[in-house]
């Protein structure tokens, strides 16, 4: 699974490092007040995109591996619901922007309304494009079309706002990119399924029945894990929301990571399970666990350190009110290390899935108010960390008692525990450097990323937690773009 998770990595990586740019170009031009209303708009949308793709996207990698007959009704099924729900669903935004306006604290908010109604409209139906890519073993088209989106997609919400300097502006270049994309989406699915692409009821209703309890799902996890921004943006101005979240900030690596990883492994596992060879599903899900840890632990860590000249370079001092927020809410990361959602949905426990989040949802809105109250804006955070932690757990719990896993294996126990000691260790130089070294943020940071590095991969080669034919698996990729470089050093010298 390596290769097709780094090759999708690569073009998410591409993708999430231009759009991480964005918010940190845009916090130049705009006041704080129009900054957080900024993050209100595009918390909206992606809050709403979660909610509104009632699971007819997702279901994809589930149905297609395997169904090449049905792969192109699968496709157009999606295409023609997800056009119906954005064409909805923007309606509704543009006739309900006075009242969201009103419960988020903004009245700049509602003029807004209408672009974001049309960027939504017309972004939601090309959903599919890179997951029926990454379905169909396409990697490398999937990993393009990740990173070319990504990148027209920050370009044409920085250009508007260089010239114009206006929230107004921004949604203008992201409807211009939404055109472009859904004809991409459009005329991909018609090369590649041709006459197969057509609408079918038959295959729509075990769509819906796989998606419909999936939708649920997820109405009520983008619920737990929005619900502490739409807190604090109800309850705070436009200025403190931009504060909390900036310390609420989404590294794009982790995400990137996190998906693409657990996208192959998912088409694995299903692909294994239909051959009849259920037996390797579960040193799959190991060696998933073992490798985001090997990435996730140490970029906790570093995160953890670095935080507080992490913020002050990419957000300026005037940010500096979201250092400790940023530092508790690196603890996500740590998380991410176990996808329990993949494994469960690999074998159609949609249903539990919903009732995980049921219980996470009551535990944030029944307990945040008691946070708020006693640790002030970090309170949302440790309290959606609390409930993040006690679905994984839920989870895992579900599979033993299915008999999929046991108490041994459900997860990598010493493989975990081999990976946090050297990434605990590796801290410690990294800590004092920080706490001793005088310099400007950006080379403190540099200084600290560096040492923690070296130190983490010397102490992981030296301990055996990179494996030996891990080791040999990077150098063969990394030779054929070496080999060229030494020639020309020979030829140089």
């Amino acid at each position: 699974m390596l290769k097709p998770a780094l090759t999708l990595m690569a073009g998410r990586t591409l993708g999430y490092a231009v759009l991480f740019l964005v918010p940190i170009i845009l916090v130049r031009l705009f006041s704080q007040e129009e900054f957080g209303t900024y993050k209100q708009v595009f918390l909206l949308y992606g809050t709403i995109l979660n909610l509104a793709q009632v699971g007819m996207s997702e279901s994809l990698f589930y149905f297609i591996p395997g169904s090449s007959e049905d792969a192109g009704r699968y496709v157009c099924n999606s295409i023609l619901v997800l056009g119906g729900i954005g064409l909805l669903t923007g309606g509704l935004l543009y006739l309900g922007g006075d009242l969201i306006a009103q419960y988020l604290n903004n009245t700049a908010l509602s003029p807004l309304m209408p672009l974001l109604a049309a960027y939504f409209f017309l972004m939601l139906a090309s959903y599919v494009l890179e997951i029926v890519m990454t379905a169909r073993h396409q990697y490398s088209y999937a990993a393009a079309a990740y990173g070319l989106s990504d990148v027209a997609r920050a370009a044409l919400i920085v250009m508007p706002a260089l010239v114009f300097q206006t929230v107004a502006s921004v949604l203008y270049g992201a409807i211009l990119h939404a055109v472009i994309r859904l004809g991409a989406t459009i005329w991909y699915s018609v090369k590649q399924f041709g006459a197969g692409l057509r609408p079918d009821r038959s295959v729509l209703l075990r769509q819906l029945a796989y998606s419909l309890p999936f939708a649920l799902y997820v109405l009520f996890q983008t619920g737990q894990e929005s619900l502490h921004l739409f807190v604090v943006s109800s309850w705070f101005d436009a200025t403190t929301f931009a504060i909390y979240s900036v310390g609420c900030l989404q590294i794009p690596l982790a995400e990137v990571v996190s998906m693409s990883v657990v996208n192959v492994m998912m088409v694995g596992m299903v692909q294994a399970i239909r051959d009849g060879r259920e037996a390797a599903v579960v040193p799959m899900w190991h060696d998933t666990v073992r490798k985001l840890a090997l990435m996730f632990f140490p970029f906790a860590a570093i995160l953890l350190i670095t935080a507080r000249d992490l913020i002050m370079f990419l957000f300026t001092d005037a940010y500096a009110a979201s250092v400790p927020i940023f530092r508790t809410w690196s603890l996500v990361v740590l998380l991410s290390a176990v996808p329990m959602d993949g494994l469960l949905r690999v074998y159609a426990q949609t249903p539990f899935l919903l009732v995980i989040n049921v219980v996470k949802f009551i535990l944030v809105a029944g307990a945040i108010y008691w946070f708020v109250s006693g640790l002030g804006l970090i309170g949302p955070v440790v309290i959606t960390l609390l409930a993040l932690a006690a679905g994984k757990a839920i989870g895992l719990a579900r599979m033993m008692v299915c008999g999929h896993l046991n108490g041994g294996n459900v997860l990598p126990w010493r493989s975990l525990l081999e990976i946090g000691f050297v990434a605990g260790a590796a801290s410690l130089p990294a800590w004092w450097i920080t706490a001793q070294v005088s310099a400007p943020p950006v080379a403190r940071l540099a200084m600290t990323a560096f040492a923690y590095g070296v130190v983490y991969v010397g102490l992981a080669l030296l301990c055996g937690v990179i494996r030996k034919n891990e080791q040999d698996r990077v150098l063969r990729w990394i030779q054929p773009a070496w080999r060229p470089m030494r020639f020309r050093a020979l030829f140089m010298r």
